[in-house]
């Protein structure tokens, strides 16, 4: 595999994992998982400031992609689970997806919770709140789509603070195409067979993290990290007992639905 035309070389690669080194963390980052979902519904202004208010590291979202392009933040392949509806991000454009209520089923004090989009997260989430945005795929996503949800966040407060995760090589190797400085992170599901392999190949991507299901979690994943500068952060992690295990393992940051509940344990 040739790497270095395509990911920016190796210079922008050792760039990239210098930064990683030299965080200076002594403690586990904790990452509001699609805000704060535990405490509001999933994705939305409400969840966001919910996992600003208990003090998150960072938070993450989804993202897809209305008909018209505008980068949204939204997780299922369809509203049916949040708004009623069988319709499809990628069916309508922006204007008519935001006449969707998505808090309506968590009670009245979430009626009118509309689908944020990136850039409304981006604007609402403090600068030094990190950002790890999930590029759904659940159709091929194009270059120019993806140049544009880089450039929504260029325009509200910069890629610095902001990592692009993927379960697909291939989007995350176009967004490196794109912009080769951009912090990547390889997303492994539990249908992985081989983690291993997998953090090898996010090396040879230049990715600044791997992000494995927790059942994935093992020594050797940690060490394989480890050994190719890459940080380790997993989902979904709700209890504090698992938080204690898997950060003895080597893990380094947790997404979680409750972030109260490991900010304590993390102290």
């Amino acid at each position: 595999m040739r790497i270095s035309p395509l990911f920016g070389g190796a210079g922008a690669l050792e760039a990239r994992r210098t930064q990683v080194i030299q965080t200076g963390q002594t403690r586990p980052l904790i990452i509001g998982h699609r805000g704060a979902a535990g405490h509001a519904p999933e994705n939305t202004q409400a969840a966001f400031r919910a996992a600003i208010q208990l003090g998150v590291d960072a938070v993450e979202f989804d993202v897809q992609f209305s008909a018209d392009g505008e980068p949204l933040v939204f997780h299922d392949e369809t509203l049916g689970r949040m708004a009623g509806v069988p319709a499809r991000i990628p069916d309508y454009p922006a204007a008519a997806l935001k006449g969707f209520d998505i808090g309506f089923r968590h009670g009245d004090q979430y009626r009118g919770e509309r689908i944020p989009s990136v850039a409304e997260v981006a604007d609402l989430v403090p600068p030094a709140i990190g950002l790890h945005a999930e590029v759904k795929d659940y159709e091929p996503v194009s270059e120019p789509r993806l140049e544009r949800l880089i450039e929504e966040l260029e325009g509200h407060g910069g890629l610095e603070r902001v990592i692009f995760s993927s379960p697909h090589e291939e989007t995350l190797a176009q967004i490196q195409k794109l912009r080769p400085s951009a912090s990547l992170a390889l997303l492994l599901f539990k249908a992985v067979k081989v983690p291993t392999d997998a953090a090898r190949r996010a090396s040879l991507l230049g990715c600044r993290a791997v992000n494995p299901d927790a059942r994935l979690v093992s020594p050797e994943l940690a060490q394989v990290c480890q050994r190719h500068h890459m940080q380790l952060f997993t989902f979904t992690v709700n209890e504090r007992g698992t938080m204690r295990k898997l950060e003895q393992i080597g893990v380094n940051g947790f997404f979680t639905d409750y972030p109260d509940r490991l900010m304590e344990a993390a102290r």
